[in-house]
């Protein structure tokens, strides 16, 4: 259960805070990545690491849409 807040936690270091959205991210892009080196062990790391780091960016960008702009919770603001 502790590795559930180290995702969010990372933001709380950087920004000064979070949002649960954040762990809900996080969840997600974690289980892809789990999926991805489960169902595909003979990827190179390199390889891993491109489609991990496309899929973290994906899921970001759908929990973003579904926070932002269907809710206007307007969590992701890194405007200023």
């Amino acid at each position: 259960m502790e590795k559930l807040y180290l995702y969010p936690s990372l933001e709380v270091l950087w920004r000064g805070y979070s949002h649960y959205s954040m762990a809900l991210a996080g969840g997600v892009a974690c289980l892809l990545l789990y999926c991805l080196s489960a169902l595909y062990p003979a990827l190179s790391r390199t390889a891993r690491a491109v489609i991990g780091g496309g899929l973290i960016l994906l899921v970001e960008f759908v929990v973003g849409v579904i926070f932002n702009i269907f809710l206007r919770m307007n969590v992701w603001d890194y405007t200023g």
